[in-house]
Parts: structure tokens; C-alpha cells; sequence
């Protein structure tokens, strides 16, 4: 669920635009999730209706995705991290509890991945998560998306995930299903 419309600066409407053009007429080199297996990036798996687990240690939670078994690591030990050379797919994430929400801000993300299907970002953009259980069996993630190339402010999208059975994840191989002509991913 997204607040309100998303607030496009006139190239992120451009990039928008033409992303679902190309992905209207079946061409997808723009997205190299659809193209190439690529990893999704950060807040396309957090919106992948695919299950994820979650764990903690000491230092570090891990986010593991059934899509392609992919692993997000965050964080948590308050260190200041330099900028990376290169942006990544799922970019560099850290960490805090605050009163029972768990705020990871992400940077360094590569602009090949996309927010969703269509939506653009730049190497620029800073993603700050909310996650908190509302109850015992429903996860909330409240994104906030702030990358002045493409958005004339910042702005949410709230994800609700309900607790699943705790079983084992199937085999998943993206570039399996997209050689049998599959989606790479599950919509």
C-alpha cells in the first residue's frame, strides 16, 4: 500500500514511462531481475510475495528469501560504514531496535535493480525501514522511499506479511523458471 500518488520529479515520471512502455511491449532489458535473474535489490524482495525468514544474532539480521534462497544481511552493530565503491544490488544496510521496531536504513544500492516492476531509483537513493510485529502473527515493514533524482519528496509504502507454517523452502532457481518461460518472479 503506497500513501497517496507517488510524487514523481519530471525524470523519474520519464523513466516511469518508459519502463512500462517496454514492459507493455514485452521488452524487459531494462530490468535485469525479469532479463537476467539479477537480484531484485532491497525493496522489490521486501514486496515479493514469496516467504522470508528472519533471524537475529548478536550483530546481524538476516532477512533469507525463498526467491532464489537470497540473503539480506543488516547491520546491528551501530558502527559508521564508508561508502562503498560500488553500489550493489541489495545495497548496505544497518540497523537499530527502537521500542520494539527494527529501523534499517539502506544506501549504496545499485540503480539496475527497480523499487517494484517499473518504479526507478538512483545510486542516490536512501531506503529507511520500520519493521515491527503488530501481533504475534503480522509483520509490518513501513519503507520510506527518499531519492530526490526521481521522487519530489519522500514517501511510504507499507508491506503486511502474515506468519506463515514453519517449513523448509522449496528449490528455487530463477533462471529454471525463466527458461521454461516462467516469471523469474512471483507477482
Amino acid at each position: 500500500m503506497i500513501d497517496g500518488p507517488i510524487p514523481f520529479t519530471d525524470a523519474g515520471r520519464k523513466l516511469y514511462e518508459a519502463h512500462k512502455g517496454a514492459r507493455a511491449r514485452g521488452v524487459y532489458d531494462f530490468d535485469l531481475t525479469q532479463s537476467r535473474c539479477a537480484s531484485p535489490g532491497p525493496v522489490r524482495l521486501m514486496l515479493s510475495p514469496d516467504r522470508l525468514r528472519i533471524w537475529t544474532r548478536p550483530d546481524t539480521v538476516t532477512i533469507q528469501f525463498e526467491w532464489n534462497r537470497l540473503l539480506r544481511l543488516i547491520d546491528m552493530t551501530g558502527k559508521e560504514h564508508k561508502p562503498a565503491l560500488v553500489a550493489t544490488a541489495m545495497g548496505s544496510s544497518s540497523g537499530v531496535l527502537e521500542k520494539g521496531t527494527l529501523v534499517v536504513k539502506t544506501n549504496n544500492v545499485s540503480e539496475q535493480t527497480l523499487l517494484d516492476d517499473v518504479l526507478p531509483h538512483s545510486e542516490d537513493i536512501q531506503i529507511t525501514e520500520q519493521i515491527r510485529l503488530k501481533d504475534p502473527k503480522t509483520l509490518e515493514d513501513r519503507i520510506t522511499i527518499n531519492d530526490p533524482a526521481n521522487y519530489t519528496r519522500p514517501w511510504d509504502a507499507v508491506v503486511t506479511y502474515a506468519r506463515g507454517a514453519d517449513t523448509a523452502f522449496a528449490e528455487d532457481v530463477c533462471l529454471d523458471r525463466l527458461s521454461a518461460g516462467q516469471p523469474p518472479l512471483p507477482r
